[in-house]
């Protein structure tokens, strides 16, 4: 994720300077914050609100960003009945003076159209699938236990190169984060074993990579789906050399799998400078 367009928006004011990553009161306001403005959503079916999907807790990664910035953030999943994901989103707060900002930022995981609501704010409506599954190439096929799927997921990660790309040249590599954010199995799917792998910028997940292993015949084939989790322009390859890209995003982009926006401004508390 990041935030130059909120900063752009907001050109006539001065950040603060980071908040010291030792000061564990302040993270854990905000990250508290940050549950509690996950709770207050509510995510559904488009074409029939009563389903409504439900939110995993506790949150499946956290983060802060020292190296631009001074946000602090959880990031959290919403799923189906058979635990797969249908929904990722984080919600994190950067200072402006006094005050800090709590922005929200979602990707749809789903095959279906899905709708994102909460009380006072836009609705976000995604009417395609949120993801392009494909057969990760040149993949061997997906056997043993759970935890041998596990690193092979892990193993399949590796394996890729991915990098933001704010300007052309102007490149930031985005390394993996050594084990799935999140972990699932969808019997009725097919689907074995299926994970979330997050690559980042130090701690700020920019891209998500879901691989799923599922039931081919008598095989188990590993496939696998890019989401943007940034508004920089992306870019992925595969060993083969398959590749992938996504384009810069825009603020509050409605009717894409990807979307985020402001949520509110909120006063710091006293202890935090």
């Amino acid at each position: 994720m990041r935030w130059e367009f909120a900063v752009a928006l907001l050109s006539c004011c001065l950040l603060s300077p980071p908040v010291n990553a030792d000061d564990d009161n302040v993270i854990q306001f905000w990250l508290d914050v940050a549950e509690e403005t996950a709770e207050a959503q509510s995510i559904s079916l488009l074409d029939d609100q009563q389903q409504v999907f439900e939110l995993h807790k506790p949150a499946v990664f956290r983060h802060t960003q020292p190296i631009r910035g001074d946000d602090i953030g959880s990031m959290f999943v919403w799923k189906s009945t058979t635990g797969r994901p249908v929904a990722i989103g984080v919600f994190f707060s950067w200072s402006q003076g006094r005050n800090r900002w709590v922005m929200e930022e979602f990707h749809s995981l789903h095959d279906h159209a899905i709708q994102k609501q909460m009380p006072g704010h836009e609705t976000w409506r995604c009417p395609n699938p949120g993801l392009d599954w494909k057969p990760f190439p040149d993949a061997p096929p997906a056997v043993g236990s759970t935890a041998r799927m596990r690193l092979q997921a892990k193993q399949l990660a590796n394996q890729v190169e991915a990098y933001t790309e704010k300007t052309p040249g102007e490149r930031v590599v985005l390394r993996a984060v050594p084990k799935p954010i999140y972990e699932y199995e969808d019997a009725e799917a097919g689907v074995v074993f299926g994970a979330i792998m997050a690559f980042c910028q130090g701690t700020d997940t920019e891209l998500l990579l879901l691989v799923e292993a599922r039931k081919q015949g008598e095989d188990v084939a590993w496939h696998y789906a890019p989401a943007s989790f940034t508004d920089y322009g992306l870019n992925l390859q595969l060993p083969d050399g398959t590749k992938w890209t996504s384009r810069k995003g825009q603020l509050a982009e409605n009717g894409q799998p990807h979307y985020w926006n402001f949520v509110e401004q909120r006063a710091k508390p006293d202890f935090e400078k």
